[in-house]
């Protein structure tokens, strides 16, 4: 005896949403334990990364950029000993 045609489909849908509700439940528990982030936590800031990157490329099309740079981290580190702030 074979199931019909719609059986089988209602029976797919409902094993991929009970799959999607087990790894959602994973997801979480590995976010509570500080694992990854998931959905309630988000990391501090993706900023420094995308700058990062973007950096590396400009660094690639214009070299100069990095005397730029490191001489606007040379001048916030003289800021800030003349602050008494550690930099």
């Amino acid at each position: 005896m074979t199931m019909p045609f719609g059986l089988k489909f209602m029976l797919a849908g409902l094993g991929i949403a009970i799959a999607l509700v087990v790894v959602d439940l994973a997801d979480r528990w590995m976010e509570s334990r500080g694992w990854i982030y998931w959905r309630k936590k988000r990391p501090l800031s993706n900023r420094g990364l995308a700058r990062t990157l973007m950096f590396s490329i400009q660094e690639l099309v214009e070299p100069e950029i990095r005397h730029v740079a490191e001489d606007r981290d040379q001048r916030k580190t003289v800021i800030a000993k003349e602050d008494g702030a550690p930099p």
